[in-house]
């Protein structure tokens, strides 16, 4: 157990069980830090540590640390506290839950079971709390607690996980390590600010300092699963994923489409689509084997599928759009908490289909991250749009015939406008990804 502090009252649960932990930390569902534990207070005041130390500390009784053991190491318990938003759709995870740092060094020589990973989160304590702005942590009211250990089919996609960030240290390129890379475990950097460290595979290049995280998508699954709201249909089993990776299941699921047209895909199937002008996207699922909207591992990874469509020269007929820019939401951002390295970090599957006397024939599918180089010349072309909407000059965005990668264009209703920082109205714009591009990444 870790060390208790000096003086605090009798233990109030079993350190040894992981039933009484759990027991205890329910004592706070509906309730406040503060509510059970007044002398909280103090560190406000202090303006010391998250909501996760004081919990540790004032709660559980034993000081914050950074032991590589669990927090409870006896019962094999790791406490995390994680924040929830308020959305239309009732209570969802506000982030990632950042796990344990990486350590280069080692972690490459280890297996997935003596993994620094695997003995630190096995099994966690989730608490969940509700954010809310302008309020103190110590008074935000806890919403969820349980105990967390992973399904089984969840953990063969993790162990791949691990292994795909594994790979990159072991090949001297952590530092092109990419939250695209994985599906639901991922490697977070630890702050912006954070200083750049050694690598034990490459002597030229330093790499970003990073955690194992579970990523936010993959969190609001565990909130769903607990809460009973589950309404996605997996498209692999634990069996299958027990003797092919996920990507190329889903792959082969789709291979024996290749060069047939949708009409033709919609009858092999038995599928009504007609007119439907998401039928692309319904065959899609179907391929799968879901007859509903969400595909569970696409969900959990939050997976972008793409539907792109190549002309007979085989140039894709659009480019591809994103978000609309909020004009004033960027002026706050930095590139690693920005909206558009999110959106070029996350995993896409590509559905090419071919254009062919009016039909479309499926050419191919594939699994996509942007690369490390590509999205170095993302970042500066994000930081010339924030520079341009924070001196108020809407007149000289990067345009498609700029010949990049990434440009600025309209998007929806013309006229549309937004507001900007200093109040006035600009024309909405957003983000895209030109057609050569995504030419050059479906190969």
């Amino acid at each position: 157990m870790n060390s208790p502090i000096t003086g605090f009252p009798k233990m109030l649960y079993n350190p040894k069980d992981k039933n009484s932990i759990e027991d205890y930390a329910k004592k706070l569902l509906g309730k406040s830090l503060v509510d059970l534990k007044p002398a909280a207070s103090k560190e406000v005041r202090k303006g010391k540590g998250s909501l996760g130390e004081k919990v540790e500390k004032f709660y559980f009784g034993y000081e914050p640390n950074s032991s590589p053991e669990p927090d409870f190491p006896d019962a094999g318990v790791e406490l995390k506290t994680a924040p929830l938003k308020n959305i239309k759709k009732g209570l969802r995870a506000k982030e990632r839950i950042s796990l344990n740092s990486i350590d280069y060094t080692k972690e490459y020589k280890e297996t997935f079971e003596t993994s620094s990973f695997w003995k630190k989160n096995q099994l966690l304590l989730m608490m969940f709390f509700l954010h809310e702005a302008e309020v103190s942590d110590i008074n935000f009211i806890f919403k969820y607690i349980f105990l967390w250990s992973y399904p089984e089919k969840d953990l063969l996609i993790i162990q791949d996980d691990w292994h795909k960030i594994v790979s990159k240290i072991k090949s001297g390129n952590a530092h092109e390590i990419s939250e695209g890379d994985t599906l639901y475990l991922g490697a977070c950097t630890k702050s912006s600010k954070s200083r750049n460290i050694e690598q034990p595979c490459n002597n030229s290049v330093k790499a970003r300092k990073r955690a194992f995280s579970l990523k936010q998508s993959y969190v609001n699954s565990i909130i769903t699963q607990y809460t009973n709201s589950v309404d996605y249909e997996p498209a692999v089993t634990s069996e299958e994923l027990k003797n092919k990776p996920f990507e190329a299941l889903i792959t082969e699921k789709f291979e024996e489409f290749y060069g047939k047209s949708l009409e033709e895909i919609a009858q092999l199937l038995g599928v009504e689509v007609g007119k439907s002008k998401n039928k692309t996207a319904i065959l899609c699922r179907r391929i799968l084997g879901i007859k509903g909207r969400k595909i569970e591992e696409f969900d959990k990874a939050d997976i972008q599928m793409k539907t792109v469509t190549l002309n007979q020269a085989g140039t894709p007929t659009e480019d591809m759009s994103f978000k609309q820019i909020n004009f004033i939401d960027i002026l706050s951002e930095d590139w690693e908490n920005s909206y558009w390295h999110e959106a070029l970090t996350k995993k896409f599957f590509f559905v090419v289909f071919e254009e062919f006397e009016n039909q479309d024939y499926l050419k191919k599918v594939l699994f996509w991250t942007m690369p490390h180089q590509d999205l170095l010349r993302a970042k500066r072309f994000w930081k010339d749009t924030r520079n341009k909407i924070a001196d108020n000059n809407f007149e000289s965005f990067l345009k498609s015939s700029d010949g990049l990668d990434c440009f600025v264009r309209t998007k929806g209703t013309a006229g549309e406008v937004a507001k900007t920082a200093n109040g006035s109205l600009q024309k909405k714009l957003a983000y895209w990804l030109s057609r050569t591009y995504i030419k050059s990444a479906i190969g």
